[in-house]
């Protein structure tokens, strides 16, 4: 393979010849806390996103101590504030970017919370089927019961 400088090259493959500390592509600023920037678009196969521990897999959602906020709540949250709870407002993301770690998980926890939310949906309404049969039943009788009574009346 080739060798110039920091990198050197076999086929295809580019590999660096030292250990870096920071990567900088297509810019000479790589934030303090950062290892690698790049500016501007970039296609890969995969990428995985490990969690920190600080950042929990929203499956607490699913446990009993969870407190789903009311619809109404969330209602008010938003009309309040523009966004959805524990999701950053547009101006942030616009301004900061967004982490793909907090926001997956960001996102799982609002899907877990829908689903939560159309179970419970579920179980009303075929409750209120329930009711409803019951209802017709009883209109039904009170229809019949009003029919009896005007034929006696005649």
């Amino acid at each position: 393979g080739d060798s110039s400088g920091l990198w050197s090259i076999t086929g295809n493959t580019i590999h660096p010849t030292v250990k870096l500390n920071k990567l900088a592509i297509n810019t000479a600023r790589v934030p303090e806390e950062n290892v690698m920037a790049l500016k501007g678009k970039a296609i890969m196969e995969e990428i995985k996103v490990m969690f920190a521990e600080n950042w929990p897999w929203p499956d607490y959602v699913f446990t009993d101590s969870y407190e789903l906020k009311s619809l109404e709540e969330v209602s008010k949250f938003i009309i309040e504030n523009g966004h959805l709870p524990n999701i950053p407002p547009a101006s942030e993301v616009e301004t900061n970017g967004i982490e793909l770690a907090r926001m997956s998980a960001s996102l799982l926890e609002k899907v877990e919370e829908l689903t939560l939310y159309t179970i419970s949906q579920e179980e009303k309404i075929k409750k209120l089927t329930v009711q409803n049969k019951q209802l017709k039943k009883q209109e039904a009788l009170i229809q019949s019961l009003i029919d009896r009574i005007e034929k006696l009346e005649k």
